[in-house]
């Protein structure tokens, strides 16, 4: 009886927490346009590195 008791509530506490974490990672995070991520960060290296870049006479990026 008491390791039915135990096994349920492991069982329980594991679906409780399963649907915890699938809330915390579909809720809408207020920490910018980008989230978490650092993808905004590379987006800027990126049009920073094109700003900088010149073009040959030949049509193609010499950056530098």
């Amino acid at each position: 009886m008491n390791q039915d008791i135990i096994a349920l509530s492991i069982v329980f506490l594991a679906a409780v927490y399963a649907i915890y974490s699938i809330i915390k990672t579909l809720r809408i995070k207020s920490s910018g346009s980008c989230g978490d991520s650092c993808s905004c960060s590379a987006k800027s290296d990126i049009k920073k590195m094109l700003k900088n870049s010149q073009k040959m006479p030949s049509g193609k990026l010499r950056i530098g």
